[in-house]
């Protein structure tokens, strides 16, 4: 196996395994549940907006205001609420016990959720009732134009039909006569009949065509009825839709927040294991050590190192029962790491900077 794989291995699972291991998982749940808390303010601005438009104009822009009011209510409502779920989940996992201030704690954040819950679910149905009702007001609109169509074609229709029946007397009276006189009809006679025949047939042409726009404009209305109730059957699908979906977000909060405040937890206390390990406990030494060696950071890069018996007396001062070998190991750390370099055989000299040599010391503990 490669070493250097090898050694990426024994990071992840042999030193801080839960905090790194789960640091994405962490992240990812945490701020993607801040999506669930901006459509849970969106979906209660609706049903918050409808109940502020109730409210009689008493100022100008009361709207705007009372818009503007709503938006920041909710995300400070939003932001108290995960402030809650998270310190309700820490307590849990520090104490593991049911206290008072738990239980407490715990009808609060259930009062907060469910509040949230009812405000988003109102709020996503006004969605639906508002389009219910744009669909009953375009029902309306629409029986009523058929209403307009159906008696705009009976005037249509009834003026040409006594037309036709006025024109078809005339011929028959001229036709009765010549009849019951005994004769054929004049020229004149022929050449008004002739008129009225073709005025007939006119009016037959405007009969059909009444009759073909009528049939078209109203099939045209009536498929419109038809989107309208496939639409109302839609919404009636999405209001489910938007039940589950606020339902989801809720879930994706708590989720969010009760994990960052589990791993948080969790995280400390794997840390605060290692840190009783002799290895940490090493490090910590070396990083007093190297505060002290550097005079509190004040040295810089070409500055001569302070004298090692001085050094050790001072640091033996700062960390109880420090050993003389502890005092060696570091030193030759310091060498190791190309944190000091020998100037001659009695001095050396601070290499880098105190903030690099920091960096370089705390890059060692990595190997637990």
């Amino acid at each position: 196996m490669n070493l250097q794989k090898y050694e990426k291995l024994r990071d992840k699972f042999e030193g801080l395994s839960f905090e790194s291991n789960f640091s994405t998982i962490n992240k990812t749940l945490y701020y993607f549940s801040y999506l669930g808390n901006v459509f849970l303010i969106l979906f209660s601005y609706f049903f918050l907006k409808t109940v502020t438009d109730t409210i009689p104009t008493l100022f100008t822009g009361q709207a705007v205001s009372f818009s503007i009011f709503i938006v920041l209510f909710m995300t400070g409502y939003e932001l108290f609420k995960r402030f809650a779920i998270e310190q309700l989940f820490q307590n849990w996992f520090l104490n593991k016990k049911a206290t008072i201030t738990f239980l407490a704690g715990t009808l609060v954040c259930i009062a907060l959720t469910v509040g949230s819950f009812y405000l988003s679910v109102k709020g996503s149905h006004r969605l639906i009732d508002g389009t219910k009702t744009q669909v009953a007001v375009n029902d309306t609109l629409i029986n009523t134009k058929v209403t307009q169509l159906q008696t705009r074609y009976d005037i249509s229709t009834s003026t040409a039909q006594k037309q036709f029946d006025n024109i078809t007397s005339l011929i028959n009276k001229l036709v009765d006569a010549s009849s019951t006189q005994s004769r054929t009809l004049t020229k004149a006679e022929q050449k008004n009949i002739s008129k009225w025949e073709l005025q007939l047939t006119t009016i037959k042409l405007e009969k059909a065509k009444l009759d073909s726009t009528f049939k078209s404009d109203k099939n045209i209305i009536v498929t419109g009825t038809n989107t309208a109730a496939s639409d109302v059957t839609e919404n009636k699908e999405n209001n489910l839709a938007f039940l589950l979906l606020t339902f989801f977000l809720e879930i994706l909060i708590i989720a969010g927040v009760g994990f960052n405040g589990y791993y948080g937890v969790s995280s400390y206390d794997q840390m605060k294991t290692l840190m009783r390990t002799e290895k940490y406990q090493k490090l910590t030494n070396n990083l007093v050590m190297l505060r002290v060696f550097y005079h509190n950071g004040s040295k810089s890069d070409g500055d001569i190192c302070p004298p090692t018996n001085k050094f050790t007396s001072v640091a033996k001062s700062q960390i109880p029962n420090l050993r003389g070998l502890d005092v060696v190991n570091f030193l030759n750390i310091l060498s190791e790491l190309q944190i000091t370099q020998s100037k001659n055989k009695k001095s050396k000299v601070f290499a880098v900077s105190y903030d690099k040599a920091l960096a370089l010391l705390q890059d060692e503990k990595i190997k637990i």
